[in-house]
């Protein structure tokens, strides 16, 4: 390569360095001119705040503010100024804003406005109001205050809790303290109704208790969020919750209580069914197996009475049909058949000091049978008891009816002279006393043995 290429290559790379030097030079000067303006900007801003106060008297605060504030709030978001009323202790006759100055002189012609128009136009009118009853016209952190200047226009002055003056002053245009005077009252009138303790019942049957106050009171609780100072009281064996508390605390209670109520009965039943003591162990199975699958199979709760509750009711509750075919299944466990017996043989079957009947009944498992009153010349016995048992007492009442019966026409016919039939069923008798349950009948000419569940 010839020197001339050379030269030419280093005069072109010293170019570009050159220049890219200055470039940066000219970037460092543009940003520190930014600064500068930035900075001047800032002092011009600052030397542009102002601020003004304004001589507004207390009394017209509330009308300068607005309900809930409304008047400064709208003003400051328009403007972007700040506006600062003197809490209502501070007795200070001055409204102070700040900002842009075309702002403030925007807020402070705005402000101005409506306290000359007020001024002008506003009357007052005072009244004696016990001071007990002063915390009803104010509501809530002032609610009821700003709801009358909301609705009325009419400021409404009262005097601080630690001041022993009962005076109320109204104060706003001659039309409009009519219609505050009476909001006043209406607020104190409502405010003693709902301090006021009152006690409404609501109907509703004991079994139902638990599913009105839900799963760890999650129903009652949604009841109180609205009603926080109603109490509840679910009276046993009255079959109603008496629900006390304020006045409207409790109309609002009871109103959800009773379509709680309604609701729940629409959807939901409970059976009770009456079995014998003897019974139980029968319905409930071995481990409870019967009653389980019945629980399981038809969703809903079975309650078993316990040796306390000295009584034998069963009460199924859950969902309407699914009680009903619990019901269908239990009462299918117990068995109830009647059989003629001539009443003429009732006393000789049920034995001397009812040793014979108690004995069929001890020996054929847990059955109940029935004789009609003594005296009576009905011939139905009624047998009761699980299936299995009634079909085996049934068994043997017959058979014992037939000896009883050959036995009274034998002696009729010949007065039990050779005594064969008057000692068979004799020794039936007595073996059933004796738990024995072993008959022997020379009128079958051979031996029978009973073996016994």
């Amino acid at each position: 390569m010839s020197l001339s290429r050379y030269q030419s290559l280093t005069v072109d790379a010293t170019s570009k360095k050159d220049a890219l030097k200055k470039a940066r030079c000219d970037a460092m000067e543009q940003s520190q001119l930014q600064v500068q303006a930035d900075i001047f900007a800032r002092i011009q801003n600052k030397a542009a705040i102002v601020s003004e106060r304004l001589p507004v008297e207390k009394i017209y605060h509330p009308f300068v503010c607005g309900p809930n504030n409304a008047i400064i709030k709208k003003l400051m978001e328009e403007t972007g100024a700040r506006i600062n009323v003197p809490p209502p202790r501070i007795q200070k006759d001055e409204i102070v804003i700040s900002g842009e100055k075309d702002d403030v002189t925007w807020c402070k012609a705005t402000i101005m406005r409506i306290y000359q128009e007020k001024k002008q136009k506003c009357q007052t009118i005072s009244v004696e109001i016990k001071k007990s009853q002063h915390k009803y016209v104010i509501g809530l952190r002032g609610s009821n205050l700003q709801e009358i200047l909301d609705i009325t226009g009419v400021s409404v002055e009262v005097p601080f809790s630690d001041s022993p003056s009962e005076r109320i002053t109204l104060r706003g245009e001659q039309e409009n303290l009519g219609l505050g005077l009476k909001m006043v009252y209406s607020k104190i009138t409502t405010g003693i109704q709902a301090a006021s303790i009152i006690s409404a019942d609501v109907k509703a049957p004991e079994w139902l208790y638990k599913y009105i106050i839900g799963k760890e009171g999650e129903n009652i609780k949604r009841i109180t969020q609205d009603s926080p100072k109603v109490h509840f009281k679910f009276l046993e064996g009255q079959d109603k919750i008496q629900v006390e508390g304020p006045t409207e605390e409790v109309k609002h209670a009871v109103a959800d209580l009773q379509a709680n109520v309604k609701g729940l009965q629409r959807s939901m039943d409970c059976a009770e069914i009456e079995i014998e003591w003897q019974f139980l162990k029968h319905i409930i199975g071995k481990g409870g197996a019967n009653i389980k699958r019945i629980k399981n199979e038809n969703c809903v709760r079975v309650h078993i009475p316990s040796d306390a509750e000295n009584r034998s009711i069963i009460r199924i509750e859950g969902e309407r049909k699914g009680v009903q075919r619990a019901k269908q299944q239990l009462m299918a466990m117990i068995k109830e058949i009647r059989i003629e017996i001539p009443h003429k043989l009732h006393a000789s079957i049920i034995g001397a000091k009812s040793c014979l009947i108690h004995s069929i009944m001890d020996e054929c498992g847990d059955v109940i049978i029935h004789f009609p009153p003594k005296g009576s010349t009905s011939n139905d016995v009624l047998i009761r008891g699980p299936r299995r048992c009634v079909l085996y007492a049934r068994k043997h009442l017959i058979e014992l009816k037939k000896l009883k019966s050959i036995s009274e026409a034998s002696k009729r016919q010949n007065g039990f002279r050779k005594g064969s039939h008057k000692n068979d069923y004799r020794s039936y008798e007595c073996s059933f006393c004796d738990k024995r349950f072993a008959t022997k009948s020379g009128m079958d000419q051979h031996k029978r043995q009973h073996s016994m569940l």
